[in-house]
């Protein structure tokens, strides 16, 4: 298992609605654009809705492939939290959120919750 998947799991536990995700590093960041728009860091960073998505999605099949480590269900637990957010930040997306309540439905399916 990789810590980082530990502490990318944690991050995004973090996420408050209207914030954005930054996966293009291997550590996940909270973004804030200050003082550019959005969509010019995006494009600067090489990065779209559709990329952060599949690098999220492969975080958590390696989170779920590795859900008997210590502690592992209770950040997997812990992040839907953020996902949650997520959904907000992306609420006009009808597509981006419908995958984020699949990913979330996954996860609550694989940690034995109630979806």
């Amino acid at each position: 298992m990789n810590v980082n998947t530990i502490i990318n799991l944690k991050v995004i536990s973090c996420l408050e609605p209207f914030q954005r995700l930054n996966t293009r590093a291997p550590l996940f960041q909270i973004k804030q654009y200050r003082y550019l728009p959005e969509w010019f860091c995006r494009f600067w960073d090489g990065s779209s809705r559709e990329s952060d998505f599949g690098r999220v999605n492969d975080l958590y099949a390696s989170a779920i492939r590795n859900k008997t480590q210590p502690n592992m269900v209770l950040h997997l637990r812990m992040s839907v939290r953020g996902l949650e957010s997520l959904k907000k930040t992306y609420e006009t997306d009808t597509t981006t959120v419908a995958r984020i309540e699949t990913l979330v439905e996954h996860i609550r399916h694989e940690v034995g919750e109630e979806v």
